[in-house]
């Protein structure tokens, strides 16, 4: 191979393979919001035009809540992919497009963004996977109708949970990778653990009291944050640094799909 083929470093391939990686699993996320919102817009008009007692089934609440929570999903997913590229775009625009470690240096800067990749991609494709089950549901039999769309969309969807690493391997990328980066400092993970361990032991404090719209949701979201982080400080002192996967798990997909294709599997 001639040498100016040569793509980043000598003997570092791994690095541009799982930063590929990474990106694929970003660019499904994103894609699936585009199937998502093509099921939505055919499930709400199929339900529009389905007579059921003399009234469309819109008219039901178990179906508008089928719609309401369909939107949200997407809603939610949409936000997602937009926060975590706007912030890559504006990591990125921080480098000196003149310097001669150009390439090394997007590399790291994408790396960094490996489990937000991870976390699109596991999100996104499930919110899509109970989008298309609710679209069918409404459809009833036709929804096993190969000239209805909710079929094929029900059909397609489930791939999505599959390549760019199963979402079992991407769950294990996320979790392993956030622990070993409170572990090594560069996450402020543990300290908030340390909080809400001593809050535990300290026993029921006063609710934090907030005004407005949001309010509510506010403490939720407070609650689910506590919650997560307490499960986190459990799991580690149970199981130390053997909660952080190692470097190579990354690639495990990348692996193992390859030794299936050179067997000819």
């Amino acid at each position: 191979m001639p040498v100016e083929n040569l793509l980043g470093e000598v003997g570092k391939g791994h690095h541009i393979a799982f930063n590929i990686l990474n990106v694929g699993r970003y660019k499904l996320g994103a894609g699936t919001i585009g199937g998502s919102k093509y099921a939505f817009r055919n499930g709400i008009r199929y339900a529009k035009e389905r007579i059921a007692f003399s009234k469309p089934i819109t008219a039901f609440g178990l179906v508008q809540e089928k719609i309401a929570d369909s939107g949200a999903g997407i809603f939610a997913a949409k936000s997602l992919v937009y926060r975590v590229v706007g912030a890559i775009d504006a990591s990125l625009a921080e480098l000196d497009k003149s310097a001669p470690n150009l390439t090394q240096e997007t590399q790291k800067r994408i790396e960094k963004f490996a489990v937000e990749c991870s976390i699109i991609k596991v999100w996104c494709s499930e919110t899509l996977d109970r989008l298309v089950d609710q679209m069918l549901q409404l459809h009833g039999g036709y929804g096993y109708v190969e000239e209805y769309s909710a079929e094929r969309s029900y059909r397609d969807a489930r791939i999505n949970k599959i390549f760019e690493g199963t979402n079992e391997i991407n769950r294990l990328i996320i979790t392993g990778w956030m622990m070993k980066r409170a572990m090594q400092g560069q996450l402020v993970l543990l300290p908030a653990i340390q909080r809400v361990m001593d809050e535990v032991m300290a026993g029921p404090t006063p609710r934090e009291e907030r005004t407005g719209e949001l309010a509510d949701q506010h403490a939720l979201l407070a609650s689910a944050k506590k919650l997560s982080l307490f499960c986190a400080g459990a799991a580690s002192q149970k199981y130390g640094a053997a909660v952080s996967i190692p470097r190579q798990s990354r690639g495990l997909y990348c692996v193992s799909r390859s030794k299936r294709l050179v067997r000819g599997r």
